[in-house]
């Protein structure tokens, strides 16, 4: 736990960060994590949908080194100072990790929180606690393709692989019954 001391201290190293990350686009993982474990972070996950007789959504495999290595996730990303959810997503998620700008605005699903537990599990993760935002784009004609690969491509929405992020089951379910109206 972090004294009040060591509080003003990090709040201003993050306002100095700010600015870097800007411009950078990237917290080294370390100083992430060790930040996440004592903090509140929020993020924002954008469920890519390619629509069809059945759909599909676009998950991201974990990398070496990360906490969850090997796991597969719905795209996201954490909010950083300075930005908004939409801004986030819009510079990391969209344009960063899928090489595209959206051609309109993604649809809210849902707010969940995550509280810091000693597993992962549907509410709880061992690496931090965090509040995220769940959002719906679903492809449409206007929008470019989506390069995959081998750790970036489309799953049958009801086919989820089992080595999946467990905590954003919730938001696949929804999804789910969405797409099942």
């Amino acid at each position: 736990m972090l004294t009040n001391g060591e509080s003003r201290q990090l709040a201003e190293l993050l306002k100095k960060m700010g600015q870097h990350v800007a411009e950078v686009g990237r917290v080294p993982l370390q100083v992430f994590n060790a930040l996440w474990e004592n903090t509140i972070m929020g993020g924002v996950d954008l469920s890519v949908i390619r629509p069809g007789p059945t759909p599909e959504i676009l998950l991201a495999l974990r990398p070496a080194g990360d906490p969850f290595a090997g796991l597969w996730h719905i795209p996201g990303t954490r909010v950083l100072p300075g930005d908004d959810a939409f801004s986030a997503m819009k510079k990391r998620v969209m344009q960063w990790d899928l090489g595209m700008v959206l051609s309109r605005q993604p649809e809210f699903l849902l707010q969940r929180d995550i509280m810091k537990g000693p597993q992962l599990t549907r509410d709880t993760s061992p690496v931090g606690q965090e509040f995220y935002r769940a959002y719906r784009y679903v492809l449409g004609d206007d929008d470019p393709e989506i390069k995959t690969s081998e750790t970036m491509k489309f799953f049958p929405l009801h086919s989820i692989p089992a080595n999946f992020l467990t905590y954003q089951m919730p938001t696949v379910e929804l999804l789910c019954d969405i797409h099942n109206a």
